[in-house]
């Protein structure tokens, strides 16, 4: 059944009720950049997640945007003030001078920022993670949809490569293929596992006939597969108590673990973290186009989520585009997935539907301008997600670092951090 969403991306879902996760990408092409590396040089131009006082080198750091109070989403270096992360004492290693400050994890010798640093679960290795705390209302009703078929969402790997050389990785939504629904006589395909037949949804082409989810410097080397980086946008679309978040999400990357067949020379599955920034403008544009839909009224749906979702990243420019200008903007996420080798046999294409709003006495709107020749082959390395969902901490294996904000310890260039720090 086709989404009511218009751009389907590297999540998907449709927007009924119990139903989970959708990402939609923009009106462009989703090109992957350059995942970030070692940042320490930009470090001063940006809001640092912990409270200054008491970090040595960091005291220059620009302020943050708002003050964070509730009803602002608290934004920058209060969020080492909030209660669920004031109570946490300064990690520090004990005979070590060189120990990462609260709100920073050991990562590769520098301390890298952190978020959501709490007394109960310390942050680590530069993971940025802040929509972990939706984690528990959202992720039940995904993998849900996931495991009945609601949701499909398939990874295709044009022409990769072992050997780190770069290749193209698209993202669509899609339906499983009729023959294998079990009908007339069909064999009937277990989602969950490897093997079935999918078929794409014709949204997932721009007007050129281009996949709108496309990651052109995806690679595998040594069992580990990258894409994505500043650049990379697509839309996820979260399902909370009954309705759903339609949020931008900025700085996209994808990091995971291959799987390869006995021969060595194909992958067979993958399973890793997509992560990201959610703008805070996006989460209130999101709830405000809910209205009546919503339980509760708009308002008291955006204090209870700024309570609870922190602005850690900074993902947008002054002009409010992808971008930076030293304040924390964006809530960091990480969404973790495994898929299984599946077959994609062909592109849906679905008769355009007239807006339902259009006025009865006025011209109708000229149609989007749609693909006129959808592709008809795909690569043999298509994979459908079985597993997604949000990461539930800042801790190894639930994100990734986001900002790729690293300083040296105690702003000392000659000395690194201990493991533990």
């Amino acid at each position: 059944m086709r989404t009511n969403l218009t751009l389907i991306a590297a999540l998907a879902l449709t927007a009924t009720m119990g139903t989970a996760v959708t990402a939609c990408a923009s009106s462009d092409a989703v090109t992957g950049g350059t995942p970030p590396t070692d940042t320490s040089t930009t470090a001063e131009t940006i809001v640092p997640k912990e409270e200054t006082s008491g970090t040595t080198g960091q005291d220059t750091a620009p302020e943050p945007k708002d003050t964070g109070t509730a009803d602002t989403g608290g934004g920058g270096a209060d969020v080492a003030t909030d209660a669920t992360a004031d109570a946490a004492p300064d990690v520090v290693d004990a005979g070590t001078p060189a120990a990462c400050a609260k709100g920073k994890g050991c990562y590769n010798g520098k301390c890298c920022t952190c978020f959501p640093d709490k007394k109960e679960s310390h942050c680590e290795q530069g993971i940025d993670n802040s929509l972990s705390g939706i984690a528990s209302l959202a992720n039940s009703q995904l993998q849900g949809s996931v495991d009945e078929g609601q949701v499909n969402l398939l990874a295709e790997f044009v022409s990769p490569t072992l050997d780190g050389k770069e290749f193209t990785l698209n993202m669509y939504t899609g339906d499983l293929d009729p023959s294998n629904d079990g009908k007339d006589g069909d064999t009937i395909c277990d989602v969950t596992a490897p093997g079935c037949k999918w078929t794409l949804a014709d949204i997932n082409y721009d007007k050129d006939c281009k996949p709108l989810i496309a990651f052109q410097n995806a690679k595998i080397t040594s069992g580990k597969l990258t894409a994505g980086g500043p650049d990379g946008v697509f839309r996820l679309s979260i399902p909370i108590q009954g309705f759903n978040l339609d949020l931008l999400v900025t700085m996209a990357r994808i990091e995971a673990d291959v799987t390869l067949s006995k021969d060595g020379k194909s992958v067979e599955a993958i399973a890793g973290i997509l992560a990201g920034a959610v703008p805070k403008k996006s989460i209130e544009d999101a709830v405000a186009k809910l209205g009546d839909k919503l339980p509760i009224s708009p308002d008291a749906v955006k204090q209870i989520l700024t309570s609870v979702v922190k602005e850690d990243i900074d993902g947008l420019g002054a002009d409010g585009n992808p971008g930076k200008d030293g304040k924390y903007d964006s809530s960091s996420i990480a969404i973790k997935f495994e898929g299984v080798l599946g077959t994609i046999t062909m592109v849906e294409v679905k008769p355009v539907e007239p807006p339902k709003d259009a006025d009865a006495g006025s011209p109708p709107p000229p149609p989007p301008e749609m693909c006129k020749t959808y592709p008809t082959t795909f690569s043999p390395s298509a994979y459908r997600l079985t597993k997604v969902g949000l990461g539930e901490n800042a801790k190894a294996g639930n994100g990734l670092d986001v900002d790729g904000i690293c300083v040296e310890p105690d702003g000392d260039p000659g000395v690194k951090c201990p493991v533990g720090g």
